[in-house]
């Protein structure tokens, strides 16, 4: 497992590219979030550090998540 941080000078493109690199390489990767980010990136570390990823997408997680926020 590595620690990665999130929006310290990064888009969230940017971090989603490092997620999925640091998948190939066979790493478990764990997202900290720098510093006050969008509501994205926040729902973006939620699925990657529960685990989520492994069993949904991305984009139907963050639709889920705000179903649910309503």
């Amino acid at each position: 497992m590595v620690f990665v941080l999130c929006g310290f000078n990064t888009t969230f493109e940017e971090d989603l590219y490092r997620f999925n690199e640091l998948l190939n390489l066979g790493v478990d990767p764990f997202l900290m979030i720098y510093g006050n980010v969008d509501r994205k990136t926040k729902e973006f570390a939620r699925w990657v550090n529960k685990r989520l990823y492994k069993f949904c997408e991305l984009e139907d997680f963050i639709k889920w998540r705000s179903k649910k926020c309503i």
